[in-house]
């Protein structure tokens, strides 16, 4: 169990923080949420392979600028097809490894959390948060234990959304944003990592 004191004041997997710690978190997430709706709503309605600004937007909002052309093309490819097969961790993370060579458990979760933002995403934030290990790169077996470690994140989520503690992360954030429930991947964020800014 992760006891780290947060450089914000909040512990991880310990005591729950104060509603003044968790507000002021919301608070600075604000100015992503017009961005991240903007992203959802848009996904629905348009080819995400060849639209710029869709692209440019999610790359800002996501860090994959940092990928090269050939990368992005083949994820936007899969993001695109996913939104008529469905998109599951382990497929999708599969996918990446064959179509660029690069295993991506971050990414893969991104893409999965846009086709359903019940599901979570994978970060170093969540990681530390909820005291998960990534399977090594050079792990023969990554694929499959990272598709095991995403499960375990899921099952985090799950326990952690229905706990008091979790109860009232989520009620702070409905109040603090009143979109909040168009908004099912940044609640389950705030619930995981009240501070994560």
């Amino acid at each position: 169990e992760m006891t780290e004191d947060c450089p914000r004041g909040c512990t991880h997997g310990g005591d729950e923080p104060e509603d003044q710690v968790i507000l002021a978190a919301i608070l600075r997430a604000k100015s992503d949420i017009a961005e991240y709706l903007w992203l959802m709503r848009t996904f629905r309605e348009v080819d995400v392979r060849n639209n710029a600004e869709f692209q440019e937007r999610f790359n800002l909002f996501y860090r994959v600028s940092q990928r090269s052309q050939a990368w992005q093309a083949a994820y936007y490819q899969l993001l695109e097809a996913a939104k008529v097969i469905g998109a599951g961790f382990a497929d999708i993370l599969q996918a990446l490894w064959e179509e660029t060579g690069r295993y991506e458990p971050a990414f893969a979760s991104r893409l999965v959390a846009t086709v359903d933002p019940a599901m979570p995403i994978w970060d170093r934030f969540v990681l530390m948060n909820t005291g998960f290990r990534a399977p090594s790169y050079l792990d023969p077996e990554k694929i499959e234990r990272a598709a095991r470690v995403y499960r375990q994140i899921c099952d985090w989520y799950s326990s952690r959304l229905q706990s008091p503690g979790g109860q009232r992360i989520l009620e702070l954030f409905d109040e603090a944003v009143p979109e909040g429930g168009k908004l099912a991947g940044m609640r389950q964020t705030s619930a995981c990592t009240p501070c994560r800014a």
